[in-house]
């Protein structure tokens, strides 16, 4: 493990790519009330703290410090590409995936 560095990629760039976690409730919902509850539950400070320490994420709750294993990263530039970009490239990209065996 000594021999192994974390690095930021694209920092003079666009910026690292970052992955998003997300929560909703579906509209028709037989237990929106429950949903509701979970995903307050989930945004808490406890349970935000937990999440990040667990999963290595960054908080979305702003009362919520960032974990030291985070701290320790440093900091980053972040990619800044709007997810509806994203979402509108994930055809063409699953074909070179597939194309390629990657």
């Amino acid at each position: 493990a000594k021999s192994v560095n974390l690095i930021f990629t694209n920092q003079s760039d666009r910026g690292n790519h970052v992955n998003i976690s997300g929560g909703g409730v579906v509209k028709y919902s037989k237990n929106k009330e429950n949903a509701i509850s979970l995903l307050e539950f989930l945004t808490q400070k406890t349970a935000q703290r937990l999440y990040g320490e667990i999963n290595f994420e960054y908080p979305v709750n702003p009362a919520v410090p960032i974990g030291k294993e985070l701290l320790s990263w440093g900091n980053f530039k972040e990619d800044k590409i709007e997810i509806e970009k994203i979402a509108s490239l994930a055809r063409a990209a699953q074909k070179i995936i597939d194309k390629t065996g990657w």
